[in-house]
Formats: C-alpha cells, sequence, structure tokens
C-alpha cells in the first residue's frame, strides 16, 4: 500500500531529505514550516497543512492547503497524521519530527502513540534515527553499522519483548549475583559443542582476567586455578566424562569470579562485536573467543608486564620453555591443540557450518573485509577493551581482524 510521508519544521539535514527512500506513490505532507524544508530539497508536496504560523503572507498559491487557527488541540504534525489516516494511509513516516523546540519533539512522539492507537503504523526518520512503537506486532530493520538499538517501554509496564538477530554485551556489576548454585547435575546434558565453546570461553574468561590492567591477588589465585582445571578436564568433559564435567562446572564459576572483578580484555571485544556482524553465518561467542585467544595472547604479549603474566601462567600449568617467549609460544600451542581436539577451528577462513573445522568459511570474505573498519572500530570501543594490557589502534585493531581471519602472524 501507498505510503504517506509527512515533512515537519523540525531539524532536517537537506542532504538526508533529498537522499531519502522515497518511493513513486508516496503522499507528501507538509506540515506548516516543513515546506521550507521541502522547496530546499526541490520536493513538491501533495497538500499543505496547519496554522501558516511560519509564513508571513501564508502558504504559496498552487498546492493544495488545509489552514487551521493557531490556537488549536492538536500539532501541525498530528493533524496531518489525521488527515493521512482519512485518506486511507496505514504507513507514515515522519520526517522533519525531532530536534528544535523539545515540546515539538515530545509531541511528535505523543502522535506516533496516537497512530498505534489507531492501528497505523508510524515512523519518525531524522539523519541518525528512526523511531517507532510497538504493541502486540514486530518490526524489522535493516543491520546498520555502526548504529545503535534502544528499546523503552513507554508505559509503566512492558512484557513479552522478544529480539531476534540481535546480539550485545549486557554486563554491570549490577546483576552480578550475589549467590551461585553451581550444580554439575545441570549441564550432564549439554551437547558436545555447548561443552566445548563454554569450556574454552572459561578458558578465555580466566586468562583475560590473569592479565587485565585491573587484577589482584584475589583473581589472580582464581584465574589460575580455573586456567589450570580447564587444561585438566575440558577434553574429558567434551567426550563426556560426568566427573569431568562436574569439574568443568567449578571451573567456570571460579574463572566468572574472576573476571566479575578483574574485567577482560579485547579477545571479548572482538567476540562481541564479530558474533553476529556477518550475514553469512553467526560465530557463537565461545568459539569466537577460542579462535581469538591465540592471536590476543601474542599481541598482548608485545606488553612487557603482560609477557610476564602469560609466561607464569604456562608455567602454572607445567608447560615448557626456556624463556617468556618460548612459554607464550607453549601456551597459544596449547590452545590451538586444545581447538583441534574441540573441532574448533584455528582461524575464521576454516570456519564451517556449524562451527567445525572446514576447507571454506561460511564466512564471506568479502563481506569480511567490506565491514572490517566497523567492526574493528566497535570492538575498540566495547566496555572490555579498557581493561586490556595494550590499547590498540584502529590499525591494530584492523590488523588483528585479518590475522584472525587468515591466520597470519602476529608481528605488530
Amino acid at each position: 500500500m501507498a505510503r504517506c510521508v509527512i515533512i515537519g519544521a523540525g531539524e532536517l539535514d537537506a542532504d538526508f531529505l533529498s537522499d531519502f527512500s522515497w518511493r513513486e506513490d508516496d503522499y507528501i505532507i507538509c506540515a506548516d514550516g516543513g515546506l521550507y524544508h521541502a522547496q530546499q530539497a526541490g520536493i513538491r508536496p501533495d497538500l499543505l497543512i496547519g496554522d501558516q504560523d511560519s509564513f508571513v503572507e501564508g502558504f504559496p498559491k498552487g498546492i493544495p492547503a488545509l489552514t487551521c487557527r493557531p490556537e488549536k488541540d492538536d500539532s501541525d504534525m498530528m493533524l496531518a497524521v489525521k488527515e493521512g489516516i482519512s485518506r486511507g494511509y496505514e504507513d507514515f513516516v515522519l520526517l522533519g519530527a525531532t530536534g528544535g523546540r523539545f515540546d515539538h519533539t515530545l509531541a511528535n512522539l505523543q502522535t506516533v502513540a496516537y497512530g498505534l492507537e489507531q492501528g497505523v503504523f508510524i515512523m519518525i526518520a531524522d539523519q541518525n534515527n528512526m523511531i517507532t512503537m510497538l504493541r502486540d506486532s514486530c518490526v524489522s530493520m535493516p543491520r546498520m553499522e555502526g548504529y545503535y538499538l534502544s528499546i523503552f517501554s513507554y508505559t509503566p509496564c512492558c512484557e513479552g519483548i522478544t529480539l531476534t538477530g540481535v546480539k550485545y554485551p549486557l554486563a554491570d556489576f549490577n546483576i552480578t549475583p550475589d549467590i551461585a548454585f553451581v550444580d554439575s547435575d545441570l549441564v550432564q546434558g549439554l551437547p558436545p559443542k555447548q561443552v566445548a565453546y563454554t569450556g574454552m570461553d572459561a578458558l578465555t574468561h580466566a586468562i583475560e582476567a590473569y592479565v587485565s590492567t585491573v587484577h589482584c591477588p584475589f583473581t589472580d589465585a582464581l584465574a589460575l586455578k580455573a586456567i589450570e582445571m580447564v587444561f585438566d578436564y575440558l577434553p574429558a568433559s567434551y567426550h563426556g566424562n560426568k566427573e569431568a564435567r562436574g569439574e568443568m562446572h567449578y571451573a567456570q564459576c571460579l574463572a566468572g569470579m574472576a573476571f566479575s572483578n578483574a574485567l577482560l580484555g579485547i579477545v571479548h571485544s572482538m567476540a562481541h562485536k564479530t558474533g553476529a556482524a556477518f550475514s553469512t553465518g553467526h560465530i557463537p561467542h565461545g568459539c569466537a573467543n577460542a579462535i581469538y585467544l591465540p592471536y590476543v595472547i601474542k599481541y598482548n604479549a608485545k606488553d612487557p608486564a603482560a609477557a610476564k603474566r602469560f609466561a607464569d601462567i604456562a608455567r602454572f600449568v607445567g608447560l615448557e620453555g626456556m624463556s617468556e617467549k618460548a612459554l607464550i609460544n607453549s601456551l597459544c600451542n596449547k590452545i590451538d591443540e586444545y581447538n583441534r581436539q574441540l573441532n574448533i577451528p584455528l582461524a575464521i577462513k576454516n570456519y564451517g557450518e556449524g562451527g567445525v573445522i572446514a576447507e571454506k568459511s561460511i564466512i564471506d570474505e568479502q563481506e569480511f573485509l567490506s565491514k572490517l573498519h566497523d567492526v574493528a572500530a566497535n570492538a575498540i570501543a566495547d566496555a572490555c577493551t579498557g581493561s586490556n594490557p595494550r590499547q590498540p589502534s584502529q590499525e591494530d585493531m584492523e590488523k588483528l581482524m585479518l590475522a584472525v581471519y587468515y591466520d597470519k602472524e602476529i608481528d605488530f
């Protein structure tokens, strides 16, 4: 069905208006001062509506117009929506509905709520936002790199919200539990793939917590014990050993206690931002951590303090090496060895359907490269980056992303 586009008098970027996704059958209404925006963009509206207070000599001739008194109950934008509804339109876009006077912006949000009551769909759009309201319905929005999705309740209580195709970290000290029930019976039936992913996620939690810039003796003890237990029990847990499954349950709890206090690093930053970034496949969080961990260890090991702590981990779990560099290589090789045992790829180029090792990746190379800059920027902005031993530049993060895709050496 045709769409009704209403141009208001709020702030509106001329380029945005000119480049807006216009349709041939759009019915365009200018709400009073919105005509100025339309004229600047070379747009001829189908109807003018309002109290003409923006025009000294009234509306220009030649365009159908509905005028009203300045003293009225409805805003010009509301009047335009009501007129569109009376003409049978059910799909509305409001442009120039934000910015400027806050009372106008608030009134336009109330107009969106009015549309909800009338059973029509209204979307406010500007160069930075797309805003709508839903009730007992759903909306599909295109993926747009660099933009944020926010959900608010317009009423005191909102229930039954479901998000699909959306992934974001939910982290705050306010949601750290006071009590945890660590019962291994709850995970005895976990499929092997989830055992592998969650086990390597726990290992990443512990290693990143140990080298975090805010680690302390308490978190160090928790992290080292968790690392030792993961190396001791994960393969057996993966193959269904009940006792090992229980020990891994304890290990993940210790790792969780460590990173809840010491925070994490850029393995998680990268995993958060790449997991759902690509249209050809999703990289589960634990799998992404497992792939990225050895590369990030080598990157962070360029920091002397971090290198010493990585070597300490290797010594603690009995790995061989006569120097810090040798110990760090042993640690990375051990992680790679576990990934192979757990059928986890060593690089994204070998990330097959279902997250297993394959000759050809389901993550399209060209899409990966086209999104590289934005995904890297988003990873740098992730909350976990702040406690990483090295603060990566945009160039560094892009190089890391390329390394984990193509299995390149870390020499920067």
